[in-house]
């Protein structure tokens, strides 16, 4: 054991790679199993540690950064030589660096690490696997998400024309947006969306107290198995029991209303499937939406929640982008906001351009076949065009 900086005690685990390489060049079998143990030690107490804390201290601490990222390359190593190396050393180096490889991808989620795949390879043992670049350390949110789209709309001619586009893979509502949509038939409406929208379409509670939400969700969750119920996070805590009870019968739901990353970890432990998160009201509040949503990310992926981020309230495309970049699992996009999305002057104007470039083309050619026609008709050869070579100054006889 050694101490820290704050005299705390932490495992020596400064020897690791090196006791790898020695039983890798030794090929003892013992000596594998000793570096086997002692390589999953080190990564099982690097994701133990994976709290806030750890992971300040890891970006802080020199050494400590030394020594971890020295043990994930020995990790790395391991994943080699287990792909080339004889059988006897194979399987025991394949297990334990296989579980070391998944924590320490585990713990690159965390904001430490970030793990990138390299090359698969096979080898003549007849094992493969996935060898991995040594993690580079960096300071901000974990790369390589995957940000969902959802259309925030009731209106069946702007579900019809995006749906058309194939990138929205849910639909959320709420009162405010069908009240938009006056004199439908809320069921009959309902029933119709849940028709055109392939995935989750999430539907708000209307009641105010714990037993008319249960009763409101259980009817809207019979609609179809697409329903997600909406429930607002209310500060007395009813919006969190309510979620809780209908988790336990399998409806899924959608906490909204979110503001703060407490209550996106509450609305996550209460077993929400969704915790809608509202940027631009958060910024009318005078906080950062981007750190609302960047630490709820954090909390849930430490937490191993599988409660997945919606952001919504977003009233300009560049919302989009800042809402995902900070980590949100889905983004739910206004109507008149997601039709501007795939507008550019610049795109706009290369188009044009390419379009006058290709007209000017057809009508040489057109030109060309004519005149190669004519002279086809008359028995005579295309006469030769002198074109002049402006930057030489000559002139050179060409066939046109």
């Amino acid at each position: 054991m050694v101490r820290d900086d704050a005299g705390r005690l932490e495992p020596d685990i400064s020897d690791t790679p090196d006791l790898i390489r020695r039983a890798l060049r030794a090929k003892v079998w013992h000596r594998v199993k000793v570096a086997h143990r002692a390589t999953l030690k080190v990564v099982s107490w690097v994701v133990r540690r994976g709290d806030e804390g750890f992971v300040s201290r890891v970006k802080r601490n020199g050494a400590i950064r030394r020594m971890v990222s020295e043990a994930a390359k020995a990790v790395c190593e391991a994943l080699r030589a287990a792909c080339k190396g004889p059988s006897f050393i194979s399987r025991a180096l394949l297990e334990g660096a296989r579980i070391a490889n998944q924590r320490l991808q585990a713990y690159a989620e965390h904001g430490v690490f970030r793990w990138a795949p390299w090359s698969r390879d096979g080898y003549g043992s007849g094992m493969s696997c996935c060898t991995l670049v040594p993690p580079r350390l960096i300071a901000d949110t974990p790369g390589g998400r995957e940000t969902e789209i959802f259309l925030d709309t009731a209106n069946l001619d702007e579900i019809r024309r995006i749906s058309a586009w194939g990138i929205i893979s849910g639909l959320t509502t709420n009162q405010k947006i069908l009240l938009r949509e006056k004199g439908v038939d809320f069921r009959r409406h309902m029933e119709t969306i849940l028709s055109m929208v392939d995935g989750p379409v999430s539907v708000e509670v209307t009641s105010s107290s714990l037993e008319e939400f249960i009763e409101e969700a259980r009817e809207y969750a019979s609609w179809g198995s697409q329903v997600v119920i909406k429930i607002p996070m209310y500060s007395d805590g009813r919006g969190l029991e309510a979620v809780s009870i209908l988790e336990k019968e399998g409806i899924r739901t959608n906490m909204t209303a979110l503001m703060s990353p407490n209550q996106v970890l509450l609305a996550a432990k209460a077993g929400a499937t969704y915790a809608s998160v509202f940027f631009r009201r958060i910024r009318d509040y005078g906080d950062d939406p981007e750190r609302v949503i960047t630490q709820s990310r954090q909390l849930l992926d430490w937490d191993g929640s599988k409660t997945r981020i919606i952001a919504g309230s977003i009233r300009d495309p560049m919302d989009v982008v800042q809402a995902g970049v900070a980590g949100a699992h889905i983004v739910t996009i206004p109507y008149k906001i997601l039709v501007q999305m795939p507008m550019h002057p610049k795109t706009e104007e290369t188009i044009a351009e390419f379009d006058r470039a290709w007209e000017e083309f057809r009508r040489a050619s057109v030109v060309g076949a004519a005149e190669l026609v004519s002279a086809t008709r008359v028995g005579a050869r295309p006469r030769k065009r002198l074109i002049v070579a402006e930057s030489k100054g000559e002139s050179l006889p060409l066939v046109r």
